[in-house]
């Protein structure tokens, strides 16, 4: 009985070895994606690792870079939930939470840019079959996010 208690015990010693290399190798897949502009990829591989909810660099990590590859696809909105739920992260170092903001920051830019060349497509006739996107208003988090970077730049 000991014998199969053992076997069992390695069994789960591997399987979690197993799950680490594979969460870190996801990661690596997901930080080459990005580099090479496969956003939707990289964003399989990180959900990959999200599947499974942890307190490890690994998740926060995933996190990261699930953001930046929505946000190379253009989703702006859920490239923005994704960077403020890893900003809600209260042990993120003071790097990190910059290049977080500075992300935030260019979605905001990517969203304008967008939204001008929308509007300028519209006058020249080209955007005739476009419906005109609502006028988003800043939230206060967004506010206080743009003063917050504002403030670290000049500091």
């Amino acid at each position: 009985m000991q014998l199969g208690t053992n076997g069992e015990f390695v069994s789960k010693v591997l399987r979690k070895f197993y799950e680490e290399r594979r969460r870190k190798f996801e990661i690596n897949v997901a930080a080459a994606c990005i580099k090479i502009r496969h956003y939707e990829q990289g964003l399989e591989a990180s959900n990959l690792v999200l599947e499974k909810p942890s307190d490890d660099n690994q998740y926060k990590k995933a996190i990261y870079r699930a953001g930046v590859c929505y946000r190379g696809l253009g989703d702006f909105e859920n490239a923005s939930k994704t960077f403020r739920k890893l900003l809600n992260e209260s042990d993120l170092d003071g790097l990190v939470r910059r290049d977080i903001l500075r992300q935030l920051k260019g979605i905001v830019v990517q969203e304008q840019k967008r939204n001008k060349e929308m509007a300028r497509d519209m006058m020249s006739g080209k955007g005739d079959n476009l419906i005109e996107p609502e006028k988003k208003q800043d939230s206060p988090e967004d506010l206080r996010i743009s003063e917050e970077i504002e403030e670290r730049r000049h500091a």
